[in-house]
């Protein structure tokens, strides 16, 4: 029977094996010497620490199973949630999460997994994507995909039985007259969202037009509809109208848990595409202040120090810069960020 280990009120249960601690060569352990096997969060978040240096951390709400651990790869299935992966070199990962596989050596990502959709987000280092989207994604780079909609089953109909008739004799001095040959249907035209879910970006824009992507997101109705039509315009160089599909995604859907990722997705695209370090710095507060994801919330907060910075918001920085110091003492951007207040007072 595999024992049970509850953490706190956080209810956090990981289901682990009990065996003896021998190196580095075998198995990936926990601090304690266990094997890990399964953890799931209900409330709080939970960082897993492995001794190889290698780490993740759990948002709530979050299960994840090992499915394979030796001296080679170590093999998870993500079932549900947000995880923040810090992996360290020497042993080879494989994260199942669903539509996408993510295979890496040394890396640090997040990986998000609901039933609408897969994200990846590469935050250093490069991880190598398999399944709905095979590639190669390096930092700080991320790529989402959405899931087919489930269609109703049809119903099994028993045809009617068709009466046996009985032949009729044609006489032979009847001309035979020909039939009429009948057109076959062409196949339908695919929309833009089925291109958006094939990953035609470019293709989908145009189908869509110049103004079709702003045309359709004012008329768009549900929050899927909108990533859409993000992803579209950001995939095909367009990210200015990605902005404006984004900030439509959070207006209209402030109380989705995905609106902090719209946010965020926008922040991105005014820092590294447009590279409007005031805007970036906005949407990132905006980002933290609807929830983002636990695993998310420390790059973000680092990404706020630095667009403020970079926007010469230096009182800014420094108050977001003492924020993330105040949550993350340890934090693995601690140094960068000290980095950054140092090259700031060294250009005054």
């Amino acid at each position: 029977m595999v024992p049970v280990l509850a953490i706190g009120t956080a209810s956090l249960i990981a289901l682990f094996v009990r065996t003896r601690f021998t190196s580095h060569d075998g198995p990936l352990r926990l601090a304690g010497g266990e094997v890990p096997a399964r953890f799931a969060t209900t409330e709080r978040s939970q960082s897993v620490m492995l001794n190889d240096g290698s780490s993740f951390t759990l948002d709530p709400t979050t299960a994840v199973e090992t499915t394979g651990n030796d001296g080679r790869q170590f093999k998870l299935v993500l079932h549900r949630g947000h995880v923040l992966f810090d992996v360290a070199p020497g042993r080879h990962w494989a994260i199942d999460a669903g539509q996408l596989s993510v295979d890496v050596d040394a890396a640090r990502f997040a990986v998000w997994r609901s039933e609408a959709a897969v994200e990846v987000e590469v935050f250093a280092g490069k991880v190598q994507l398999r399944g709905d989207a095979e590639r190669t994604l390096d930092a700080p780079h991320s790529l989402r995909v959405t899931s087919p909609p489930i269609l109703p089953r049809t119903p099994n109909v028993i045809a009617p039985t068709t009466p046996t008739v009985k032949p009729s004799i044609t006489p032979k001095t009847a001309e035979s007259r020909p039939r009429k040959s009948v057109p076959v249907p062409a196949a339908p035209e695919p929309t833009w969202r089925t291109l958006a879910d094939e990953k035609h970006y470019e293709e989908a824009y145009q189908t869509l037009g110049s103004d079709g992507v702003k045309t359709e997101s004012k008329r768009a109705a549900t929050l899927d509809d909108l990533f859409r039509l993000s992803d579209i315009a950001r995939h095909s160089g367009h990210p200015a109208d990605a902005v404006t599909v984004l900030v439509k995604a959070v207006h209209d859907f402030p109380g989705d848990r995905r609106a902090a990722i719209a946010a965020l997705t926008r922040a991105r695209i005014h820092a590294d595409d447009l590279h409007q370090p005031h805007q970036a710095a906005e949407a990132f507060a905006e980002a933290l202040s609807l929830g983002l994801p636990q695993a998310l919330t420390e790059t973000a907060r680092y990404r706020l120090v630095e667009s403020r910075l970079a926007d010469g918001d230096r009182v800014g920085a420094r108050a977001a810069a003492t924020d993330y110091h105040t949550r993350y003492p340890d934090g693995r951007y601690r140094e960068a960020v000290d980095n950054l207040l140092h090259d700031e007072r060294s250009t005054k």
